[in-house]
């Protein structure tokens, strides 16, 4: 029975199983031809994993023989849209989105397709253009539908990469200060070294801030406020605050004094920002993603773990960064004080 074999072929292909998902599909191929769906899934196993020509090939005619078969079903358009990405025929994604929509224009996975597109668009422009058009396209998408799992996710990505972002801020004034710190007691232009690494502070600053205005400005409202809620609730907020705080004082010390050794500690302070701004906001971020429905699919739950994974890394790294400039600064300093 062809139902049989469509049952196994979709839990093989959950399992991940795509050599018997394959098998299946194509048995069930056998019984009913006129299955678009049947076709589709018959595409879609061919492109997981790895895939070859073949392979690549096979799933274009499955795709062009679901729409010969189904033309006016927006969900097979959708699919065909889906697969076509897979494929890297962008062409054939706007055009199959644009149809389903055309017979659709409620759906939410289509306008999700068509807010990614019309990102991937706005990257030749620029990539804070493309971020501030995905999150303007997620966000009309979840105004629709405020349950569509895919977009609030995306949204929530881009909220949380941009929190990071300035929390990240106090990395670099290490970056900036540590290297400063080796020159201006080398050199007797000590305050043209001091206004310089200001300079560039500043500027870093306000590139990071500017852009993470840009992409909150285009976030509903609703949604960021509470997203800000989540991220700040408890004890984040403190943390967030005082690795600000050390950050700034930090500045203020390596501006104004004199000693190489409250110099140091200039860096020390913000190590002390760093740590607490970035990774308060990183836990955090990493507990509100392992709190989420697991109602997911497969797929969604695999960029959760690469999110968390990622996550990791960044906290790593916020832990290491400052020791390992702590540590380059000793021994690479002439004077015995600093």
């Amino acid at each position: 029975d062809a139902d049989v074999y469509q049952g196994l072929s979709q839990v093989y292909g959950h399992l991940g199983d795509f050599a018997r998902a394959r098998t299946t599909v194509a048995r069930e191929l056998e019984l009913a031809p006129h299955r678009a769906s049947a076709h589709l899934r018959s595409a879609q196993y061919a492109l997981a994993g790895k895939p070859t020509k073949g392979d690549r090939k096979w799933a274009r005619e499955r795709i062009q023989s679901a729409l010969e078969l189904d033309p006016e079903n927006s969900g097979v358009l959708d699919s065909a849209a889906r697969l076509s990405w897979d494929l890297r025929r962008f062409n054939d994604v706007d055009a199959f989105v644009a149809r389903g929509l055309a017979i659709d224009p409620e759906s939410s996975s289509l306008r999700y397709l068509y807010g990614l597109r019309q990102a991937a668009k706005a990257q030749s422009k620029s990539s804070v253009a493309a971020e501030v058009m995905q999150v303007q396209q997620m966000g009309q998408v979840l105004a629709a539908d405020p349950r569509y799992t895919d977009a609030d996710h995306l949204l929530t990505v881009r909220v949380w990469s941009r929190l990071r972002a300035l929390t990240a801020l106090p990395l670099v004034v290490i970056a900036v200060l540590a290297p400063s710190m080796l020159l201006m007691y080398r050199t007797t232009s000590r305050f043209g070294v001091v206004w310089v690494s200001l300079a560039i502070i500043l500027l870093i600053s306000l590139i990071a801030a500017i852009t993470a205005f840009r992409v909150f400005r285009a976030v509903p409202r609703a949604y960021l406020r509470r997203q800000f809620r989540l991220a700040f609730r408890g004890w984040v907020l403190p943390l967030a605050i005082a690795g600000f705080v050390a950050t700034a004082l930090a500045v203020v010390l390596f501006a104004t004094v004199t000693s190489p050794t409250l110099a140091r500690w200039s860096i020390v302070v913000t190590s002390v920002g760093a740590l607490c701004s970035g990774a308060a906001v990183t836990g955090q971020s990493v507990r509100l993603f392992t709190e989420r429905s697991t109602r997911d699919s497969l797929k969604a739950k695999a960029r959760r773990l690469r999110g968390l994974t990622n996550s990791s890394l960044v906290t790593v790294l916020r832990v290491a960064a400052p020791l390992v400039v702590l540590l380059l600064v000793g021994l690479n300093t002439s004077r015995p004080d600093a």
